[in-house]
């Protein structure tokens, strides 16, 4: 699979982001399908006896149990490899289990949280936006709802869903960037839309659970998130008409440092190397291609899936009896009926007479022959003793197998308990968070109860200050009309609707009119001052 799509990189050079996109895609499906198909197929051919036939066969040797199958002369490291992973299969498929269970666990966490994240906190964007949002919809032929929604939980655009997709923005975004950048970001998070992106790179997310363990797959998922980045900067390029504006973008949000920690939302900035891989080809319009690490990947592979493939030839070749022939010396030696246990199993076929030779053959037991009564080991002692020592060596093999388990074992748990503690420190910090926001929401609301008081107040005041200005202008008035010989004989005056009082004597209706005329404009205004100023209503 990193072969083919090596193959593809170097092919499709100067071709399109969207044809490699669907290149690399269809690589990773097919490996996906063809893992399933092959899954489906030898599960439905598994014989009834093939659990117990693929067993070891077990003897006791020292009054240890043995495994003669693991004694076989002139093998090769891939062969004992291939055999160590038959034997400690078990413990393989476990650690796979746990890792698998805890990849499974994150992945559900992020769908609910992304749930969350729609269901609380989330506000609709302004009417303004939701029209410019519904006009890209249609130049990009988006027939499905899309809703755009402001989040303070998120810290970068990014779009969740395919039947009823959401794009996310972060809080204040749109008054930290200005509208053109905001909206090439929009045509890139409808892209995605419309492409269904979110489907594929669920798939990679199923997949790279299950194998998590193949550099090859996630090497092949990091391309296809690329691809999928470049045909999205396209179509937004193609929609705004600028490219400096998409740009701009991507280099705002790595200034601010904002990254994506959901793997399952198709989001805007991408890591490190993706960033700068497109800002590359946005700028000088070129593709990638491998370079020499992957290449070195690549070769590593292959050298490793040939090994493997060549050590599991020879192990099924050995399998089915193409053993080569082993010689040794012939030396007489006396056996009793008591000597080391052998498995035994009865046999249904008709019993040959005492006298007649009896060959017991094996590819990796001792010839014996035995006329009913004595019987002879066709075996080298020097032979016999390397097998001991063998024995010995794969007993050794054995127990450092069983403590590599135990402190793996004990690794797992040690992680799982660091697990639980990032857990729940996570926790903490989401309460300390929402404490926080609700202390903030508090204050918000005591500062807008004041402020309206402040603007009641502040009211109120220029009231009073237009009121003294009457109240100053009406003196003057009065001293122009000579209706007090001075100011120092001026002590009070009181005009409302009913008349117009100076010192305490009533002035004509002539005069009362004419201020009137000027002062009394409602019916709350009236205007009174006596020794110091001061206005009652």
């Amino acid at each position: 699979m990193a072969l083919f799509a090596g193959i593809v990189l170097f092919a499709t050079r100067t071709s399109r982001p969207a044809l490699r996109y669907y290149l690399l895609s269809g690589l990773f499906v097919l490996f996906a399908g063809a893992t399933l198909v092959t899954f489906i197929w030898e599960w439905n051919n598994i014989p009834a006896d093939e659990t117990a036939a693929a067993m070891p066969q077990l003897t006791e040797v020292n009054g240890r149990p043995h495994a003669f199958d693991s004694i076989a002369t002139g093998e090769s490291y891939l062969q004992q490899l291939a055999q160590f992973l038959s034997l400690h299969a078990l413990l393989i498929v476990s650690v796979w289990g746990c890792i698998l269970s805890y990849r499974l666990v994150r992945t559900g966490y992020a769908i609910f949280y992304t749930r969350y994240i729609r269901d609380h906190r989330s506000t609709p964007l302004t009417a303004d936006w939701q029209q410019r949002l519904t006009s890209l919809c249609a130049r990009l032929k988006i027939s499905k709802p899309v809703r755009m929604l402001e989040s303070g939980l998120i810290q970068m655009p990014a779009v969740f869903g395919h039947w009823k997709p959401v794009i996310f923005i972060p809080a204040g975004l749109l008054a930290q960037l200005p509208p053109d950048q905001v909206e090439a970001i929009l045509a890139h998070e409808l892209a995605h839309v419309r492409r269904s992106d979110f489907l594929i790179n669920l798939l990679q997310n199923m997949v790279e659970t299950i194998f998590f363990f193949n550099p090859a797959v996630w090497w092949l998922s990091s391309l296809i998130r690329q691809e999928r980045e470049h045909c999205c900067d396209d179509i937004a390029i193609a929609q705004t008409g600028d490219k400096k504006q998409l740009v701009r973008a991507l280099v705002s949000f790595k200034q601010f440092a904002i990254t994506n920690h959901s793997r399952l939302a198709v989001g805007f900035p991408g890591d490190r190397n993706s960033f700068i891989n497109r800002i590359a080809r946005i700028v000088q319009n070129k593709n990638r291609t491998i370079n020499s690490a992957e290449s070195l990947f690549l070769a590593l592979s292959l050298t490793v899936v040939g090994m493997l493939t060549l050590a599991f030839v020879q192990h099924n070749q050995q399998g089915n009896g193409q053993v080569p022939p082993v010689t040794s010396k012939t030396h007489g030696v006396q056996v009793s009926k008591n000597t080391a246990p052998a498995l035994i199993t009865r046999d249904t076929t008709p019993k040959p007479s005492k006298d007649t030779p009896i060959i017991i053959r094996d590819a990796k037991l001792p010839k014996i022959v035995s006329d009913g009564k004595k019987a002879q080991v066709v075996a080298d002692t020097p032979h016999m003793d390397a097998d001991n020592v063998q024995l010995r060596a794969e007993k050794e093999e054995l127990e450092t197998a069983i403590k590599e388990m135990n402190a793996k074992r004990e690794d797992l748990e040690a992680v799982q308990r660091e697990i639980n503690a990032k857990q729940e420190q996570l926790e903490i910090a989401q309460k300390e968070t929402n404490a926080k926001q609700e202390r903030l929401a508090a204050a918000q609301k005591d500062m807008e109860i004041k402020q309206k008081q402040l603007m009641i107040d502040r009211e109120q005041l220029e009231k009073e200050k237009q009121k003294l200005q009457a109240i100053r202008e009406i003196m003057e008035d009065i001293m122009k009309q000579h209706l007090v010989g001075s100011a120092k004989e001026l002590k009070s005056f009181s005009l409302t609707h009913e008349a117009f009082i100076i010192n305490g004597e009533k002035q004509t209706a002539e005069v009362y009119q004419w201020f009137k005329n000027k002062y009394i404009h409602s019916a709350t205004d009236a205007y009174q001052a006596e020794g110091q100023f001061s206005v009652d209503h």
